[in-house]
């Protein structure tokens, strides 16, 4: 059996794994209405045919009254896929959120807080350490790995933690002052062990010793 993308949203039927809109529908997966953004004078699209407002009448409630045989005026070249002929003018005019000189802009429907809109794809790019549709989650690398928490998308790490996402340990408790810190490992003095030197050699046996 055929599958076509979210299935034609039951706007349309799918054949050779494509969609085939039903009149009134348009795009990959037939899911925009081919007249939404294109009804003027406050007419509201409904089912792909736009129903107009009193006192307008032509297929875009473009025309003041039933006047729309002397006054339509034919675009002079097709329009764009994100184009609309007006026919009050005779020129393509760009669906909503499109714009550009040949619609090819499209807008953010969210204003990007901490980012910047991509007008190729008309969603939001965010800056180094936020996510989210509008770009207002801050996150940081690798969740600050549990070792710190995450302030403006920056890790501030725990006393006993370094690096951009607090993955890098020092040395614990400045090696208890039995010893000292080498490569953020702990070099324990004569007489003490543990990773932070917090053993002395005599009382750590003597717990092996009577467990």
């Amino acid at each position: 059996m055929q599958k076509c993308e979210n299935d034609c949203n039951n706007n349309g039927q799918c054949i050779d794994w494509k969609c085939k809109c039903n009149k009134g529908w348009k795009g990959y997966d037939c899911n925009i209405k081919n007249c939404e953004g294109k009804c003027q004078n406050k007419g509201k699209c409904f089912k792909g045919v736009c129903n107009c407002a009193p006192g307008f009448s032509g297929d875009y409630c473009e025309f003041k009254g039933d006047d729309k045989a002397c006054k339509k005026k034919e675009c002079p070249k097709a329009c764009g896929e994100n184009q609309f002929c007006d026919f009050s003018v005779g020129d393509c005019k760009c669906i909503s959120p499109y714009f550009g000189s040949k619609c090819q802009h499209k807008k953010c429907s969210v204003e990007c807080t901490n980012g910047s809109c991509d007008y190729l794809t008309g969603k939001c790019k965010c800056n180094s350490g936020f996510t989210g549709e509008n770009c207002s989650i801050s996150f940081c690398k690798n969740n600050c790995s549990n070792n710190g928490k995450c302030v403006n998308g920056k890790c501030q790490c725990n006393p006993d933690s370094i690096g951009d996402d607090c993955s890098d340990k020092i040395c614990g408790n400045k090696c208890s002052n039995n010893g000292k810190c080498l490569n953020d490992v702990c070099v324990c003095n004569q007489g003490w062990r543990g990773v932070n030197c917090q053993f002395s050699k005599n009382n750590f046996y003597f717990i092996l010793t009577n467990l």
